[in-house]
C-alpha cells in the first residue's frame, strides 16, 4: 500500500472493488502485456509482484536509493539530473516528474526538453490553476477539489501562507484527518455553504475560522486580511451543488471575483 493512501481512498476504492486486494491485483494487469527486455516503473514500497521476469524494474519517488529521485526543483538519476519547476515541483506531484523523467528519457528526449517541458506546462482550469497576482497576493483555483483529501493534496502543494476557502455540500464525515496540514499550511480558513458550521466546529481550536457564507464574501475577506506573499485558496473540500450548478461553475466564479479586484485594486 502506497504510502500517501487514506482511509477515504480506501472507501473510495472499495465502492468499485470488492477489497483492496483485488484492487490491487487490477491494477497489476497492466504489466501482464510486457515482455522481457522491457521496463517497468515503480514507486518505492509498493510490492513488482505482476512484474515479469526479464522486465527491467526501475523505482521512482523522493527517497535518495531509488533509481529516478525528486528533490526540490529537481529529478536525478545517476549523473542525469533534469530541473523542474512549475506545478509539477511540490511534494505531492514530485514523484509523478521523476516518473514523467524516466519515461521522457527513455524515449529519446534530452533533460532541455524535459525541463521545457515542465515549464510549459498548464494544469486545466480548476485544479490547482494559478491565476494570478493582485498586490503581491496569489490566487489559485483549485475548485475540482470536492473532497477533503483533495484539499488536503492542494495544501502540501502551496505549503504554506494559505488563505484557505472551504466548503459547499458536504460529502464526507471525517473533517478531521488533515488537521496536520491545515495547522502547517493555512494562516485562516474562510467557510462557506452547507458544510460552513461543521467545518467551523471541526476546525476551529485549529486555526482561525470565519463564517463567509457565499464564495465572493469568502474571497472579498480573504483578501483583505492577506498580506503580499499569502495564497488566496479555493479548494473547497465540498460538492458545489448547494449554490452552483458544478465545481465548473464555481471555479468561474472565483476567476471573476479575481479579475474584479485586478481591475479595481490600485497596484
Amino acid at each position: 500500500m502506497e504510502d500517501n493512501d487514506t482511509p477515504q481512498k480506501r472507501k473510495a476504492h472499495l465502492t468499485r472493488d470488492a477489497s483492496m486486494e483485488e484492487y490491487a491485483a487490477l491494477k497489476r494487469r497492466i504489466f501482464q502485456a510486457q515482455r522481457p527486455g522491457d521496463r517497468a516503473y515503480l514507486p518505492w514500497g509498493l510490492s513488482p509482484l505482476g512484474v515479469p521476469q526479464g522486465v527491467t524494474l526501475e523505482r521512482f519517488g523522493p527517497e535518495p536509493w531509488v533509481d529516478w529521485r525528486y528533490a526540490p526543483g529537481v529529478v536525478t538519476h545517476g549523473a542525469l539530473s533534469i530541473p523542474v519547476n512549475g506545478v509539477f515541483d511540490n511534494p505531492v506531484l514530485g514523484s509523478a516528474a521523476a516518473l514523467i523523467c524516466a519515461m521522457l528519457t527513455e524515449l529519446g528526449l534530452s533533460p532541455g526538453e524535459i525541463a521545457a517541458g515542465f515549464s510549459a506546462f498548464e494544469p486545466l482550469p480548476h485544479r490547482m490553476q494559478r491565476l494570478g497576482e493582485v498586490r503581491g497576493v496569489t490566487f489559485i483555483d483549485d475548485s475540482k477539489a470536492t473532497s477533503l483529501t483533495a484539499t488536503q493534496a492542494a495544501l502540501r502543494m502551496v505549503g504554506r501562507g494559505v488563505r484557505l476557502i472551504a466548503g459547499g455540500r458536504p460529502k464526507e464525515d471525517d473533517l478531521d484527518f488533515l488537521d496536520s496540514e491545515l495547522s502547517a499550511a493555512v494562516k485562516k480558513a474562510y467557510l462557506i455553504g452547507e458544510a460552513q458550521e461543521a467545518l467551523f466546529a471541526a476546525w476551529k481550536d485549529i486555526l482561525p475560522c470565519v463564517r463567509c457564507g457565499t464564495l465572493p464574501e469568502a474571497a472579498r475577506v480573504a483578501f483583505a486580511d492577506a498580506e503580499a506573499g499569502d495564497t488566496v485558496l479555493l479548494s473547497p473540500g465540498c460538492a458545489s451543488f448547494d449554490q452552483f450548478p458544478g465545481m465548473a461553475a464555481r471555479g468561474n466564479a472565483f476567476r471573476a471575483l479575481f479579475e474584479s479586484l485586478q481591475k479595481t485594486v490600485t497596484p
